[in-house]
């Protein structure tokens, strides 16, 4: 069952302040709602709605994320129970629930951490270049 207080893994307030599980990271995309951009829920921890309404419902903050949808997201964690279904989080509401692997959703790489970025190949490849035509230039220049 799902619930609206935040103390399940399915349903609304996953991580929201004043919740069972508040600030847990447990849930990335709920954490990002809830906790980062400050969004509320369609059902407050009482079960009670806020109100949100169309076009983009309780995504009223999307902060510096660029073409954030209002809709379902993939989390990229199976579910347990059924291996043929993967959890998701649907920005829309503010909640969290699982379906079948074969529904199309969006996707969003969320990792924590740093990550390396790799330096192009081109610009190894412009800057062995720069050093070979300076190095050609010293060469060439009269003593």
């Amino acid at each position: 069952a799902d619930a609206s207080d935040g103390s399940t893994d399915v349903g609304y307030n996953i991580t929201a302040p004043g919740t069972a599980y508040a600030g847990s990271t447990a849930s990335e995309m709920a954490y990002l709602f809830y906790n980062t951009l400050g969004n509320t829920g369609l059902y407050d921890t009482s079960g009670n709605p806020t109100g949100c309404t169309a076009p983009d419902y309780c995504l009223t903050n999307t902060g510096p994320f660029r073409n954030l949808q209002p809709y379902f997201y993939w989390s990229g964690l199976e579910y347990a129970p059924d291996t043929d279904g993967a959890w998701y989080f649907l920005f829309n509401y503010g909640n969290q629930y699982a379906d079948h692997k074969d529904v199309d959703h969006f996707a969003w790489a969320v990792r924590s951490g740093d990550v390396v970025v790799p330096i192009p190949a081109a610009i190894w490849l412009f800057g062995s270049g720069l050093l070979g035509l300076v190095g050609l230039g010293l060469r060439r220049r009269p003593r």
